[in-house]
């Protein structure tokens, strides 16, 4: 088999892969195997075989560490034109701060009945009635609430 055949070939088994697989890593691999494999054109490439292997070792490891929390926050949803998902069911909705929120430090609210980790820009005492305003992961961020 011709090396820009068997790169090919590799990248785009490797990127069917990763619809199968969690952690959205194969995907870079796959990339790096295409690249390696476009690079095969060139035949001083072509006729290195360790060449190819070095190449492809570090676009691998360049494209985990530059683009993949990029691409992954794209493809789940978390960014989507560069802006943050704002179809979060969570956001404007009202709780009540159970444990003080430090500005440094989360506080705890309730919403819904359920115990949430909160953060704010500024100090917010218990009992006070908050918005919420985003979301990192299970934290919410909250601003208190205007009436």
């Amino acid at each position: 088999m011709v090396p820009y055949a068997f790169w090919l070939v590799l990248g785009l088994m490797l990127m069917i892969a990763e619809v199968v697989t969690p952690g959205f890593i194969l995907f870079f691999f796959g990339l790096s195997a295409i690249l390696v494999g476009l690079l095969c054109f060139i035949p001083p490439i072509a006729a290195f075989g360790t060449l190819q292997l070095i190449l492809f070792a570090v676009f691998s490891v360049a494209t985990l560490m530059l683009l993949r929390r990029h691409v992954r926050e794209i493809f789940t949803g978390r960014i989507r034109d560069g802006q943050p998902d704002s179809d979060d069911p969570l956001i404007g909705s009202h709780a009540v701060v159970t444990e003080r929120i430090n500005e440094p430090h989360d506080g705890k609210i309730e919403l819904n009945g359920v115990m949430w980790s909160a953060t704010a820009d500024e100090i917010i005492e218990a009992g006070v009635p908050v918005e919420v305003v985003g979301r990192d992961g299970l934290t919410l961020r909250v601003r208190p609430r205007v009436k």
